[in-house]
């Protein structure tokens, strides 16, 4: 709830996709030497274009209960 509404922004590049309209992208953190990772729901469309090596940014705002985007 305390982050209700704050922005955030998510940054990766596309290492496995659905073959349809989602995909997982994933950035590596150079301090803590680990790969963090977001699947990506691209809608109810059959082709949403995410083809792996793709860099995407993902913009939102913190809402709902589970603070989903």
């Amino acid at each position: 709830q305390k982050d209700q509404g704050k922005k955030i922004v998510v940054s990766g590049v596309v290492v496995r996709n659905d073959g349809l309209s989602s995909c997982y992208i994933q950035q590596y953190d150079v301090e803590s030497n680990q790969y963090y990772g977001v699947y990506v729901y691209g809608g109810y469309g059959t082709q949403a274009g995410f083809k792996v090596g793709n860099s995407i940014v993902i913009e939102g705002k913190i809402e709902g209960d589970f603070g989903v985007i």
